[in-house]
């Protein structure tokens, strides 16, 4: 959280970035949003990263093994869908690279992915 307060919210280019998705809002809009619920997911199976519906988000056992730096990462782009990014495009991973988060960028992620033939939102 001290991550986010401290470098992301305030970040103009990811602000600018998140105003472009389809719900409207800035980065620190959606962070400060009361509405919107963290919970944790005991789930350690690996690439489960965190899952978004509506405004409730999950992040893993999982993410929050690999560490601080993915955990930020991760709710950045979790954070990018409940300001309306697809599951089924790139837009929720792609603001990572204007919220100082670069390095954790994955091109090949869409908003989901599947594994052993069920649905599992990765992102």
């Amino acid at each position: 959280m001290h991550i986010i307060t401290t470098r992301i919210q305030t970040y103009s280019p990811c602000n600018a970035a998140f105003s472009a998705l389809p719900g409207g809002r800035t980065f620190a809009q959606v962070w400060t949003d009361p509405g919107v619920w963290l919970s944790y997911d005991p789930g350690n199976a690996p690439n489960r990263f965190g899952a978004t519906l509506g405004k409730e988000v999950t992040l893993s056992q999982y993410t929050c093994r690999i560490g601080s730096w993915t955990l930020v990462a991760t709710l950045i782009h979790e954070f990018a869908h409940v300001n309306g990014a697809s599951g089924v495009t790139h837009d929720a991973e792609a603001t990572l690279q204007k919220c100082l988060m670069g390095q954790h960028h994955n091109p090949t992620i869409m908003g989901q992915i599947r594994l052993a033939s069920k649905l599992t939102r990765i992102g």
